[in-house]
C-alpha cells in the first residue's frame, strides 16, 4: 500500500537523488530530517521551487504542481510557502511574473501583448490589471515614463563624461550646480 503512495514515491526518489534523508517510522510514514524551519519550506524545497518558478513563469504554474515538486499536499505546501517567502505562491508568482514584465518594458520595444504572453498572462488586460496592482499605475504609462527616465540619465551622464567648455572661460557647464 505504501509503493502506491505518490507522496512516499516522489521522497524516496529524492532520497535516491541525496536531495532529501528520509527515514521511515515503524507505521511506514515517512519522517523528515533536515534543515526544516518550523511551519516553513526547507532551504532545499524554496530553491527549487523558486527555480521551477523562475523556468516556468510564461506558462501556466499550478499549485499542485509546485506541491508535488516537493513532495507536500496542496494545502500543506500553501501554507508552508507563505510562511516562508511571505505571500501565498501564486501572489508571489505574479510578483515574479510583473517583475519579469519590467525588464521586458525596458530592454526591449516589444508590444505589451506579446511581453504579457511571454510573462504568462493570459492577455494584455490581464497583464494592466495585475500591473496597476501592484506598480500604481499602467504598463504603458509606466514604460513612457521609465523611457524619459532613463533618456534623462544618458543626457546626465553624456554630459557629465563630456563636460561642455564656455567659450573664453575655464568654467566647465554641466547639470550639478
Amino acid at each position: 500500500m505504501a509503493q502506491h503512495n505518490p507522496h512516499l514515491r516522489r521522497i524516496r526518489e529524492m532520497r535516491a537523488e541525496n536531495a532529501l534523508p528520509v527515514m521511515l517510522s515503524t507505521t511506514g510514514a515517512p519522517t523528515l530530517h533536515g534543515p526544516l524551519r518550523p511551519r516553513g519550506l526547507a532551504a532545499w524545497q524554496t530553491k527549487r521551487i523558486v527555480t521551477y518558478i523562475e523556468a516556468n513563469l510564461g506558462s501556466k504554474i499550478a499549485i499542485r504542481q509546485m506541491a508535488d515538486l516537493v513532495a507536500l499536499s496542496e494545502s500543506h505546501f500553501s501554507r508552508a510557502f507563505k510562511q516562508s517567502l511571505g505571500s501565498s505562491p501564486m501572489a508571489y508568482v505574479r510578483l515574479r511574473r510583473i517583475e519579469r514584465a519590467r525588464l521586458m518594458m525596458t530592454s526591449t520595444s516589444e508590444p505589451l501583448m506579446d511581453i504579457a504572453l511571454a510573462c504568462g498572462f493570459t492577455d494584455q488586460p490581464h497583464l494592466n490589471k495585475y500591473f496597476r496592482r501592484v506598480v500604481g499605475m499602467s504598463p504603458g504609462l509606466w514604460r513612457r515614463m521609465s523611457e524619459r527616465i532613463e533618456l534623462r540619465q544618458h543626457v546626465i551622464v553624456t554630459l557629465h563624461t563630456f563636460p561642455l567648455v564656455a567659450r573664453g572661460s575655464r568654467r566647465v557647464c554641466s547639470l550639478y550646480p
